[in-house]
């Protein structure tokens, strides 16, 4: 099972940084290490790097595509793909400042959903991978 953390990036730190996403993923690595110490400091850096999710917005584009397949479901923020056939059982939930994705599947279909907005950067920390949503090819 694979967890990504998808965050959307700062407009102008998104441009300068598209052709080089290893600094964004250091710095949120180190973010999620820090300790409860260091909690301001984290708090500083993590507000110049992200925007804020629009819930409704990426709730709405979801649901409109997933509500007539039988394989979807959906609780307040919380989107389900439940497919026995593919097999994909994926959960993405939308919080103010990440979306978290969880899947066994290798190609998950809501990060293909949300590819749509350039500035979504996809962090899996326990496997060390990073990468800009819009350049994902699913």
């Amino acid at each position: 099972m694979r967890k990504f953390y998808i965050f959307k990036i700062n407009k102008e730190l998104a441009i300068l940084t598209r052709d080089c996403p290893y600094n964004i993923y250091k710095n949120m690595e180190q973010i999620k290490k820090y300790n409860a110490r260091e909690l301001d400091f984290c708090y500083n850096i993590y507000d110049q790097l992200i925007e804020c999710i629009p819930k409704e917005s990426y709730n709405k584009v979801l649901f409109k595509k997933y509500k007539e397949n039988v394989y979807y479901q959906k609780n307040h923020n919380t989107h389900y793909i439940n497919n026995k056939y593919r097999p994909e059982e994926t959960t993405l939930t939308i919080n103010n400042s990440y979306i978290l994705l969880e899947t066994n599947y290798l190609k998950p279909s809501f990060l293909n959903d949300l590819s749509y907005d350039k500035n979504l950067f996809v962090c899996d920390f326990d496997n060390r991978d990073y990468f800009w949503i819009e350049q994902l090819q699913i």
